[in-house]
């Protein structure tokens, strides 16, 4: 029986550090588990897609789509879906802009596209990502809005994600919860109806500035 030397014991144990990451950390998004299975297993294709668009996929780029595809729930795992993505002709493209085009699907691709571009490198990353958007139908304000939001996701900043959603476009209404859970700490709605406050970390729990005499209030962390 052949022995493991130090070098393949190590990579061994940092695969099992990322496999348990990816499981610990999955992102689940609500409107993508709504689809059935061929339309996440689509959308994640098409994110596969962008981040082999550029340069070699990073290791940050990399984790993100597979805590989102751990968050899908489908029986392809990144590895199938990357090798899936490879194969992607027009008559799949075609598929997928029929498919996301007429609904907010696309605002949450744009989102994740953008959270997986800027995670990479090269020039030319965000070309792709750019003409998807366009053949989605998604405006120029649509796209600002979005890279924006994405942006804040990135920072991991509760400040610069509420002052994004103090300034949301109608046309867009779609919920970045999913992803703002892993760092927001404040009120995602603090009127006289409705209390929402949310906190990723229990110690920032601060309800002092919050109108506890609402007529609801739902207090999450």
């Amino acid at each position: 029986m052949q022995t493991m030397n130090f070098d393949d014991k190590m990579q061994e144990i940092q695969k099992t550090f990322t496999e348990e990451r990816v499981k610990k950390f999955a992102i689940v998004s609500p409107a993508l588990m709504e689809q059935p299975d061929y339309i996440r297993s689509l959308y994640l294709r098409m994110l596969c897609l962008l981040v082999r668009g550029g340069d070699m996929p990073t290791e940050e780029q990399v984790l993100f789509v597979r805590r989102l595809t751990a968050g899908a729930g489908l029986k392809d795992d990144f590895t199938e879906l990357m090798r899936q993505s490879m194969n992607m002709d027009e008559e799949g493209i075609a598929s997928f802009i029929e498919a996301f085009s007429q609904t907010d699907l696309k605002y949450y691709f744009v989102v994740d596209g953008c959270i997986a571009c800027t995670l990479g490198s090269g020039r030319d990353r965000f070309k792709l990502l750019a003409e998807c958007a366009e053949l989605l139908g998604v405006t120029k304000a649509d796209l600002q809005y979005l890279s924006k939001a994405a942006k804040t996701i990135i920072l991991q900043s509760t400040e610069a994600y509420d002052e994004v959603m103090r300034h949301r476009i109608p046309q867009v209404d779609i919920s970045l919860l999913y992803h703002a859970k892993w760092f927001y700490n404040g009120a995602l709605e603090n009127t006289n109806e409705c209390l929402h406050w949310y906190s990723a970390d229990k110690r920032k729990l601060d309800l002092s500035k919050c109108n506890l005499k609402a007529r609801n209030v739902i207090i999450e962390n």
